[in-house]
């Protein structure tokens, strides 16, 4: 999955909190046109993966965690309110 195709599956969780969304920006580099297709389908195991990975911490917190961590560099997750 590109940065853009991971923004709109945190969107649609159940994680997410009411009244904000996650917006993908490219910031600098080579932009990825490529979609990918390999994502997990089922809820159960997304919400799974979700809690083992980030626990109690704050939305907030994971959303910087993930840009700091995993994300590609020539990308950046913003939380719009």
């Amino acid at each position: 999955m590109n940065a853009e195709q991971i923004a709109n599956k945190i969107n649609l969780s159940p994680w997410k909190p009411k009244g904000v969304t996650v917006v993908c920006r490219f910031i600098n580099g080579s932009e990825v046109k490529l979609r990918g297709n390999y994502d997990c389908k089922d809820d159960t195991k997304c919400d799974l993966a979700w809690k083992t990975l980030f626990g109690t911490e704050s939305f907030e917190d994971t959303i910087s965690y993930i840009n700091n961590v995993w994300l590609d560099p020539s990308y950046h997750f913003y939380i719009v309110k």
